[in-house]
């Protein structure tokens, strides 16, 4: 899945701490009907680097399945990003991950 942007600042636009997650994967899934979530700007966080103002761009917030929801129906679709800082050999073992994902092998 090809990005517009570098992970450093999709993590900065997103206010996404570095120790949080490499960055390589997303996970898609389908809420459960009446499933309660909020969309709205994100908020300022502290992380390892130091601190980062609000985000402006929207995001999804969706309560932990440890809460007692059922959250997602049936299985998550996991995703690899391609980012355009990531260094020419890992980008290539990425895209090669995505074609095999792709024609289902």
């Amino acid at each position: 899945m090809p990005m517009e942007e570098t992970l450093s600042e999709y993590r900065s636009k997103n206010v996404i701490c570095k120790e949080w997650n490499s960055g390589k994967k997303v996970r898609i899934c389908q809420l459960k009907a009446g499933v309660p979530f909020v969309i709205g700007p994100g908020q300022s966080t502290d992380c390892e680097i130091g601190s980062l103002g609000y985000s402006p761009r929207n995001q999804v917030w969706i309560p932990k399945p440890e809460t007692g929801f059922e959250v997602f129906e049936g299985e998550c679709e996991e995703k690899t990003l391609l980012w355009t800082d990531v260094p020419g050999p890992e980008r290539q073992e990425l895209g090669a991950a995505l074609e095999v994902d792709a024609t289902g092998d």
